[in-house]
């Protein structure tokens, strides 16, 4: 049983480490959110609110890095243009009604939410704990980016899995890490809509 920050978390061996493949099969996030309820005993420590001087300087970072989103956008544009977005991407660009809604919702809120659970507080700890912090941000940032399995969004994908391990780091707080992730989908859900 690991204990991440006031969360016993009983994942079995490598399973503690693979949980984040569930992101690869189509509904696994639900898998992923019912093994949490069934298999994490809250403490509530780590819904504490991060410290919001260090939450200050997180949301500086993720904005300064704006231009280098937009870059890596660029980038990717010209570099990968043969390589296909995700369908989820492409449905979402014809969803309307109820379904663009639904889509709203999962996409900003809960997306970031189960993600940056995984990412930035299980996989993040434990690897900060057995080979330090600036491997925990490169792994959970590589394995972020995998995770979409789209190689059109890998570059920005992995920036911006850097910069959020980034800010939980300087928090302490995995919640940091989802506020500048629901940021993200909610500009490119904006962006998709509109472009």
């Amino acid at each position: 049983m690991a204990n991440i920050k006031g969360i016993n978390i009983k994942f079995k061996g490598a399973l503690k480490y693979l949980a984040g493949l569930l992101f690869l099969v189509p509904g696994g996030e639900m898998v992923f959110l019912l093994w949490l309820l069934l298999d994490v005993t809250n403490e509530k420590a780590w819904l504490k609110l991060p410290d919001i001087e260090k939450t200050k300087i997180s949301a500086k970072i993720l904005l300064v890095s704006l231009p280098a989103f937009l870059l890596l956008g660029f980038l990717s544009n010209y570099f990968l243009e043969a390589f296909n977005r995700q369908d989820a991407v492409n449905a979402l660009k014809l969803s309307e009604g109820k379904e663009l809604f639904y889509s709203f919702l999962l996409i900003v809120l809960v997306v970031p939410v189960l993600e940056e659970f995984y990412f930035r507080l299980i996989l993040f700890e434990l690897v900060e704990k057995t080979a330090g912090a600036g491997w925990a941000i490169l792994v959970a940032a590589f394995l972020f980016s995998l995770v979409h399995v789209n190689i059109y969004a890998l570059p920005i994908l992995f920036f911006l899995g850097l910069v959020l391990g980034a800010a939980k780091r300087i928090t302490g707080h995995w919640l940091t890490a989802v506020l500048g992730h629901s940021a993200f989908n909610f500009l490119m859900f904006v962006q998709i809509k509109l472009i």
